[in-house]
């Protein structure tokens, strides 16, 4: 399957969030199928606190 079936498997209001796992520091972006940026990537901490400051910026997101 390329890209371009990927994409069109997806629809609606739909928000992709990835995540690069590390020991200390993650990062996070969320994007549109259509790669635009819904947020600037950003990183948070492998802790309560990282979390914590992760789940407020989707949970804005999804409002949006």
């Amino acid at each position: 399957m390329n890209k371009a079936e990927k994409k069109a498997l997806v629809s609606g209001n739909v928000i992709v969030l990835g995540i690069d796992i590390a020991k200390k520091n993650h990062w996070a972006r969320m994007f549109s199928p259509t790669g635009v940026d819904a947020v600037k990537p950003f990183s948070f901490q492998n802790s309560r606190d990282g979390f914590y400051r992760l789940v407020p910026k989707v949970l804005d997101v999804k409002r949006q």
